[in-house]
């Protein structure tokens, strides 16, 4: 398990080591209390990338699940919390690799998602922010039928320079 420390909100992933992961943890203090997301691997056919938020009593409760889109794995990118207006949400990148020669294509696919916290009967559930989702969007970055192309919102520095401009 890979813990960060309480005053670190976000992980970043680029190591083989968490492709081979079936479970991970990230201590993320989310909702003023010592939490972590979780990050599960499903092997089985198509992988499933499954995400949670677990509690300090123990208790998981589901923030998304990413499945494998042909032979390219879900992988996590980056997870962290929201600041000023989006103090209540959970932002995650994910990302797919393709490697498609006979169509000049190399490179990552990106996924940005906002989840928010919601509280129903004392139970807390999360639910896709779309509007902010679409914000950020999905996009490529490499070479995309011959063409390179660049996805902007890729990792936290970039979401977190536009959340900030939001935030004004």
């Amino acid at each position: 398990m890979h813990f960060l420390s309480s005053l670190v909100i976000s992980a970043h992933f680029s190591s083989p080591s968490l492709a081979n992961s079936i479970s991970e943890q990230i201590e993320i203090n989310f909702l003023s209390e010592k939490n972590w997301i979780e990050i599960n691997r499903i092997e089985r056919t198509p992988e499933v990338l499954d995400i949670g938020l677990r509690h300090v009593n123990g208790k998981l409760t589901h923030i998304a699940s990413f499945n494998q889109e042909g032979p390219a794995p879900a992988e996590l990118v980056t997870v962290f919390k929201g600041s000023g207006k989006f103090r209540s949400d959970i932002f995650v990148v994910i990302k797919w690799y393709y490697n498609l020669p006979g169509v000049d294509t190399d490179g990552n696919f990106y996924e940005v998602h906002a989840y928010e916290e919601k509280k129903n009967n004392n139970q807390i559930k999360f639910s896709e922010n779309k509007k902010i989702s679409n914000i950020f969007g999905q996009g490529f970055d490499g070479r995309q039928e011959g063409k390179i192309v660049r996805f902007k919102y890729k990792d936290e520095p970039s979401i977190r320079g536009k959340l900030r401009q939001l935030n004004n």
